[in-house]
């Protein structure tokens, strides 16, 4: 899925571990949620997930490191690494127990 097909949900980036990572930001009130794409994805496969929801999180939805529009390195593309990545954008963004979801297939 394209990144015109999220709605007008605001982006940012964040340098963690030396990686740019974008995201886009559903924001509404209630508790942070991270939803994580699959191995072949980037953040927008989770648009249609968003509109359904309807509001009650601020949800943030990142691209991976060499996902979407996120930098690409030439190394680091293990699990602990994409994991390491998701904890250092938790903190850059100051989130407090967020809620993470992730997909069990490669979306």
């Amino acid at each position: 899925m394209a990144f015109d097909m999220i709605p007008a949900w605001p982006s940012g980036s964040s340098e963690v571990n030396g990686v740019k990572i974008l995201y886009h930001r559903a924001v509404a009130d209630g508790p942070p949620l991270i939803a994580l794409h699959g191995l072949m994805g980037s953040g927008a496969v989770w648009s249609p997930f968003v509109r359904a929801l309807g509001g009650g999180f601020d949800v943030i939805l990142p691209d991976a490191r060499g996902h979407g529009r996120s930098s690409v390195p030439a190394s680091g593309y293990l699990y602990d690494d994409h994991a390491d990545d998701v904890c250092e954008l938790i903190r850059a963004l100051g989130l407090k127990k967020p809620i993470l979801i992730g997909t069990p297939w490669a979306a």
